[in-house]
């Protein structure tokens, strides 16, 4: 019997992969339990349109991300924060503060679209490697100037 799976499947398949299984199986537990639909001509063909309409959203974000990394890579930001005398931050320089100032500069980023491995908690110069997806990476410099009170 084809299945096509509706959500992953451990053993089995991805969500929208089509799968040969036994009746049984998939009558009494992948299609009861939701996990899988019968499959006809005209599922498949959803699935392999949505499959390949997937595949070309997925290439253009790769696109997208890889220009942004290589615009972004080797920038310097200069950020004013709050800090101690010691120079200890009050608070933390984080994902969101990052893409507030590369928007000032022009770039347009939001925090979700990359990671950071630690938050700056010190004032001074600090090499960040910003993660995106797809395993890309970037690399800054960014500058915690201490603002004055």
């Amino acid at each position: 019997m084809k299945v096509i799976l509706l959500k992953d499947v451990i053993n089995i398949g991805k969500k929208n992969d089509i799968k040969d299984v036994a009746d049984g199986y998939g009558r009494n537990f992948l299609i009861k339990k939701r996990l899988a639909m019968v499959a006809t001509e005209d599922t498949i063909k959803s699935v392999l349109k949505m499959k390949e309409k997937q595949a070309k959203q997925a290439e253009l974000e790769l696109e997208k991300y890889q220009t942004l990394a290589q615009n972004i890579d080797g920038q310097e930001l200069g950020i004013s924060a709050k800090a101690s005398t010691e120079g200890k931050l009050y608070g933390s320089i984080n994902n969101a503060k990052i893409a507030q100032e590369l928007k000032k500069i022009g770039f347009s980023i939001k925090k979700h679209d990359f990671k950071i491995d630690e938050h700056i908690k010190e004032t001074g110069e600090h090499d960040v490697t910003m993660k995106f997806p797809h395993n890309l990476e970037a690399k800054i410099k960014i500058v915690i100037i201490p603002l004055d009170k």
